[in-house]
């Protein structure tokens, strides 16, 4: 059995992440850690409902890492991807396009979409269970994610590498 206990994703602003993550995604701050120095923060959160094991390091959390520039230059920020399963994809979907958040590709099939954090990370959000019917708006938006073409489609499996 294995379990993802630990993501990390580096930022450059701590205010506008824990708004998006936090306020507008709804995970939850469970710890934090500053070097005695304050270069670097590194924030942990989760979702409320595995907050509590994540606490004890026995759960799913995201780290969020913010570097000061320094001597060394600019922290810089790679560009990451975490998923997140939803319960009500559609519902989450419409609650972030009202909040501003910026949406590549909407929840057409009913099945997944992806958001931007403000450092222009992949959020991909995946309806729990089965895909949802699609409907109106979602099925007529645009599709500006330019990773779309690049990954299977509804249905489909990843290859496997077969080298």
């Amino acid at each position: 059995m294995m379990e993802l206990l630990r993501a990390r994703l580096r930022i450059t602003n701590v205010d506008e992440s824990l708004d998006f993550f936090c306020k507008k995604l709804g995970l939850i701050e469970i710890g934090r850690e500053q070097a005695a120095d304050g270069r670097n923060r590194l924030i942990v959160l989760a979702t409320p409902q595995e907050a509590e094991r994540a606490r004890w390091n026995d759960g799913p959390a995201l780290e969020l890492l913010w570097e000061r520039k320094g001597p060394m230059g600019d922290a810089g920020v790679e560009r990451g991807h975490v998923v997140f399963q939803i319960e009500d994809l559609y519902w989450q979907c419409h609650f972030l396009l009202n909040h501003g958040v910026e949406m590549p590709r909407p929840p057409h099939d009913g099945r997944m979409a992806r958001v931007q954090s403000p450092d222009g990370h992949t959020i991909e959000l995946v309806q729990l269970g089965n895909p949802r019917e699609p409907v109106e708006p979602w099925t007529c938006m645009e599709d500006k994610d330019p990773e779309a073409m690049k990954w299977p489609k509804a249905g489909n499996v990843y290859p496997l590498n077969t080298r």
